[in-house]
């Protein structure tokens, strides 16, 4: 099946945060629920309750429109019939648990209210939806319904295909099937993600795809972000942010990438780190290697997977593996020691230990404290043990007790340079 063509984020903390996209199109791509688990998709807010007051009102337009990259602007036409409308404003989200507000103004010429959208470190294709407050003279308020709409990028040709598990947004000098494998690996992944975490997240998300070979598109929106990292020996994958509801890849065939490498690697760590984000996240620079970590558990490249836990023995073996505290965000070894912890977790405990200590987590124990309940153990003794468990000869790490500040990050994937 071919995908429709369209022609028409927040620096990361510890080194660059940056955000995300959306929009829609007419063909849709259909993946069949399982075993009764059913993808979610943002509920619209109903308006409230004694809506509208004693007044009658008449909405006449209501209308986004995109101006990517510098933002955009909301526009509603209305009235009511107890006077004159004295303030409106607009409440727009990207996912369900990121509404934002702006004020509008009033245009006399038009007769529309209009209220602006910055769009500041925004990429392109993020969803906007979004509802109308209004107030009449009379002290009358007015909500409109929710109205699904995107940051639509029409400077260039993007492919746009989705499932019930996803939206994707390709740039068409990206394979032309690669919306397809995505929504595969996806639907392929949902039992999964559902067992980790015991819940669908609760709207679809959206990727948002780069040619990773053509790194100035997303300068229009991230200026100065580079897709290479660590000098030649990595680079960027894919980053993702709370606040969007979506995440953005990278895909470079010039390094021998495969859609099936990249749909069921990169994309699915993107995504588990959205589940983290609905979860409470983890923050702080100090907790890299755990979200790192557990967004590559959630990923389903057998290949990548493996080589991720040869590279951990191997730095294991030669003495040089450093307190997980202190990896933070060097290179791939906050990815490759993550998640040879989570392999080393999940065999001791079980597939349903992730699960349970995420609901730890989610509760807000926190990270160390949680994994210290759950098992029962010191984290110098759990450190121990999985340091035993991965080969390294000094298994007791240093005694070291940080006190991370716990923020929010963005969350880059650096992807290793060489084959797995």
């Amino acid at each position: 099946m071919r995908p429709s063509k369209f022609r028409p984020v927040l620096l990361l903390a510890v080194a660059c945060i940056i955000a995300l996209a959306a929009f829609s199109s007419s063909l849709q791509f259909s993946a069949s629920a399982q075993e009764g688990i059913s993808p979610q998709t943002s509920t619209p807010q109903p308006p409230p309750e004694g809506n509208g007051g004693s007044a009658t009102w008449t909405v006449e337009d209501v209308i986004f429109n995109s101006e990517y990259p510098n933002g955009g602007k909301f526009n509603i036409k209305a009235s009511s019939s107890a006077g004159n409308i004295v303030s409106a404003a607009v409440v727009y989200m990207h996912n369900p648990s990121s509404k934002q507000r702006a004020f509008g103004r009033f245009d006399q010429e038009s007769g529309y209210w209009i209220a602006d959208f910055s769009g500041n470190g925004v990429p392109q294709w993020v969803a906007m939806d979004y509802y109308w407050q209004l107030t009449d003279e009379a002290g009358n308020t007015y909500q409109t319904d929710m109205v699904n709409d995107n940051y639509a990028d029409t400077r260039r040709e993007w492919n746009m295909a989705e499932s019930e598990d996803i939206i994707v947004y390709w740039e068409r000098t990206l394979p032309e099937e690669l919306g397809q494998t995505v929504i595969d690996a996806m639907r392929d992944r949902r039992d999964f993600y559902y067992n980790a975490w015991g819940k669908l997240l609760s709207y679809r998300p959206r990727a948002i795809l780069f040619n990773g070979d053509q790194p100035a598109v997303i300068n229009e929106w991230a200026q100065g972000t580079t897709t290479q990292a660590q000098g030649s020996t990595s680079y960027l994958g894919g980053f993702t942010t709370r606040g969007y509801g979506a995440f953005v890849g990278f895909y470079y065939a010039s390094r021998g990438m495969t859609d099936n490498r990249f749909a069921y690697g990169t994309v699915l760590h993107e995504v588990g780190h959205l589940y983290q984000f609905e979860n409470g996240g983890f923050g702080g620079a100090a907790n890299v290697w755990f979200s790192e970590g557990d967004a590559e558990y959630n990923s389903a490249d057998r290949s990548g997977l493996r080589r991720a836990l040869q590279d951990a023995q191997d730095l294991a073996a030669s003495g040089d593996l450093p307190p997980l505290s202190e990896i933070g965000s060097v290179g791939r070894m906050a990815y490759d020691v993550g998640y040879s912890f989570f392999a080393w977790f999940t065999e001791k405990y079980g597939e349903g230990a992730h699960l349970e200590l995420m609901q730890l987590i989610g509760r807000g124990t926190g990270v160390i404290k949680s994994l210290e309940r759950y098992t029962g153990m010191s984290f110098v003794e759990i450190e121990t043990e999985f340091r035993t468990w991965l080969g390294a000869p000094n298994a007791a790490p240093p005694t070291i007790a940080p006190t991370p500040t716990f923020l929010m990050f963005a969350s880059p994937t650096f992807i290793p340079t060489k084959a797995p």
